[in-house]
């Protein structure tokens, strides 16, 4: 059975990965997974080839990569905090 989670959505820098921290501190019934994008390995060319393919794969692998965020909600935590939502 998988837990409840919450996701928090915004700009980059607007604080997302500090309340996720600060609610996990709190309680332990939380827990709190960090977007990593370092896996993705389409993100260096997306950037460096802004007009190319890269973008495109670049968002698919991060989709995939989110999906794989639920995996790390089991229990024995309560609710999990998502660093970024797959709904973005």
């Amino acid at each position: 059975m998988m837990c409840k989670y919450v996701s928090f959505f915004g700009s980059i820098g607007v604080g997302k990965t500090t309340a996720g921290k600060a609610v996990e501190l709190l309680d332990n019934d939380f827990r709190f997974v960090e977007e990593d994008l370092s896996d993705n390995p389409y993100i260096e060319q997306a950037y460096d080839e802004l007009h190319g393919d890269w973008g495109f794969l670049s968002s698919l692998e991060m989709l995939r990569m989110m999906s794989r965020q639920f995996d790390r909600l089991e229990p024995p935590y309560k609710v999990g905090i998502l660093d970024n939502g797959i709904q973005e």
